[in-house]
């Protein structure tokens, strides 16, 4: 993945990334009704450190039904299994269909529809810059996140079948949306979530609309469908991981002559 970023103002990457067709049916999901602004317990949020934050939405979200057949789950107490993901990676949250959603506290990067990434305050830690024409930012603290970021997304890409991957970034009362694919980030302007909460529920609402209806505008690849434990199709592509004597190397290097001397072989995993 290139490290390239290119910005947008969020509502232009909102229409743009979260576009809904003129046709569609919005009584198959309705809107939740909200009378009163659900951020209000965050509108200190720049006092806050970062575990109240993330605690503070993830209860706002999942209470109120803001992202409907979806649910906001913390994944930040322990990494998951060395199979899944030998790097230890653990994003602060993340949102997982509401049958998948986790309570262990760990990433569980192959549920996840959407990563969530909290920080403190966005001074310090914002990875991108709104003012400059070189979008990345600069200082230490900022490029830290920056970097820890594009490892979650290296992740979800390399544990995931995804064309692209969409991700939240919320610093204090600041929330930046990212759109990673193979050649850097789309990133939006940062926006106070506590004073546009409107549109923030809405953008909330549209991922959760384009997840049930049309999973694919959500980054996923049309090409490949997932299989669980307990579809057959699992006993078989298990069986094909294990090492058999026609296995061979498929590393990249110069083949010996003497390598290759029968057609009956297999790739090894």
């Amino acid at each position: 993945m290139a490290h390239k970023a290119v910005l947008f103002d969020e509502d232009e990457f909102a229409n743009l990334f979260f576009q809904l067709s003129h046709d569609f049916d919005q009584s198959l999901l309705p809107k939740p009704l909200l009378k009163k602004n659900p951020f209000e317990k965050l509108k200190d949020a720049e006092d806050l450190i970062e575990a109240e934050i993330s605690a503070r939405m993830t209860s706002a979200v999942n209470d109120l039904g803001l992202v409907p057949g979806l649910l906001m789950a913390l994944c930040e107490n322990a990494p998951d299994p060395l199979v899944v993901d030998e790097s230890g990676q653990k994003i602060d949250a993340a949102l997982f269909p509401s049958d998948l959603t986790p309570t262990d506290g760990r990433p569980h990067w192959s549920d996840q529809a959407l990563p969530i990434e909290f920080k403190r305050c966005l001074k310090r830690y914002d990875p991108f810059d709104d003012l400059k024409e070189e979008v990345e930012a600069t200082a230490e603290g900022q490029k830290k996140t920056r970097g820890q970021i594009f490892n979650y997304a290296k992740v979800s890409f390399a544990v995931q079948q995804r064309v692209y991957l969409f991700m939240i970034l919320v610093m204090g009362r600041q929330v930046r949306l990212l759109r990673w694919d193979r050649s850097g980030v789309a990133v939006s302007k940062a926006f106070d979530y506590y004073e546009r909460w409107e549109f923030f529920c809405d953008i909330l609402w549209r991922i959760s609309f384009l997840h049930r209806f049309r999973p694919h505008s959500l980054g996923t690849d049309p090409s490949a469908t997932r299989i669980f434990e307990s579809d057959p199709d699992w006993l078989t592509m298990d069986s094909a991981s294990q090492p058999t004597v026609t296995d061979v190397d498929h590393t990249a290097r110069d083949l010996q002559p003497d390598e290759l001397t029968s057609s009956d072989y297999t790739f090894a995993y």
